[in-house]
């Protein structure tokens, strides 16, 4: 995710640079919210952003298993 300009990317509330940092706090105690604060970033209504594709492989990596926030702890999306 370092290749990825987030602050040049947008998502509902502006500016996508706080998406890396989300990513990062997922795997603890505050996940609910995290995911929470996500899925209103990059889906807001039912409308994707250009931030919404580019956090894809991250969010892919996730359900498969691979990162580390889903190795601590199994997930579904809020909604």
């Amino acid at each position: 995710m370092t290749t990825i300009d987030w602050h040049e990317l947008t998502h509902a509330y502006g500016s996508a640079e706080d998406i890396p940092g989300l990513f990062a706090r997922l795997g603890g105690t505050e996940d609910d919210d995290v995911w929470t604060a996500l899925w209103s970033s990059l889906c807001h209504q039912g409308s994707v952003y250009d931030a919404s594709w580019a956090a894809l492989p991250q969010l892919t990596e996730i359900a498969r298993g691979d990162a580390p926030a889903a190795r601590s702890r199994r997930w579904s999306w809020p909604g």
